[in-house]
């Protein structure tokens, strides 16, 4: 089954290690460890953001957005190649990207006030418009509409290498930048993103009925936080292009 997201491919799922007598993968079961993962995610987020706005440590940014990053990137490539660590290496991703999410917002936060509350509603209340799509059949996952969001996603993918490799040598394309073009660009990103959690749900409702190993409920749920994280990212750029063009 095609999916865009890189966390969630078939082949990831099938080469488990499933064993016949094992417990199987349950919706219910992937829906508490996502939410588990995402408590963990706003703890970490909220106290990195507190802690810096407490104690004016501002230079020590660089230090938690760094670890955070490094660690994140580590954390995913082990959770991708061994799923069947996710029940470790997930929260983990949790918490370093909370690290990152924190000390992020919070520098924004001191030039454009109240875009943090602003990304994390928004945020949350697209994931919840989604899975009100999906749950009353408005959005369906079909074979088309997977094989549209995995190719829109591909093209947002590269557009965004482009942009940082060109960026090296001094290039700057119109598209991560200000203007009516990086707002556009901001909005299909989002779109995109907003998407994949379509095909996230999908995922997880099929691996249910599948009667995967219920160790991939952790690996599951691990993908939606990515999804869930790369479309707060975006939330976030776009408010903040969009208050700058107002100042």
């Amino acid at each position: 089954m095609r999916n865009s997201n890189p966390i969630f491919k078939s082949d990831t799922f099938t080469r488990s290690g499933y064993q016949v007598g094992q417990e199987t993968m349950t919706v219910s079961g992937t829906i508490n460890k996502a939410m588990s993962l995402l408590f963990l995610l706003v703890a970490s987020s909220l106290s990195t953001f507190l802690y810096l706005a407490m104690t004016g440590k501002f230079e020590t940014v660089a230090i938690f957005a760094g670890v955070g990053i490094v660690a994140t990137l580590i954390l995913g490539m082990v959770a991708c190649f061994k799923p069947q660590t996710c029940h470790v290496t997930a929260p983990l991703y949790a918490v370093f990207e909370g690290f990152a999410l924190g000390s992020i917002t919070m520098i924004l936060s001191m030039k454009y006030g109240g875009i943090a509350f602003q990304a994390v509603m928004l945020t949350f209340g697209v994931a919840a418009a989604m899975f009100g799509c999906y749950r009353f059949g408005l959005i369906r996952a079909t074979e088309k509409f997977k094989s549209f969001v995995a190719a829109a996603t591909m093209g947002v993918f590269l557009v965004i290498m482009a942009n940082l490799l060109l960026g090296m040598f001094g290039i700057n394309l119109p598209f991560r930048s200000g203007g009516i073009i990086g707002i556009v660009f901001s909005l299909v990103v989002i779109g995109v993103a907003a998407l994949n959690l379509i095909l996230d749900f999908d995922r997880i409702e099929d691996g249910a009925r599948q009667g995967l190993p219920a160790q991939m409920e952790w690996f599951a749920a691990f993908g939606l936080m990515v999804t869930m994280v790369w479309l707060y990212w975006e939330i976030l750029r776009l408010l903040m292009i969009l208050r700058g063009s107002d100042d």
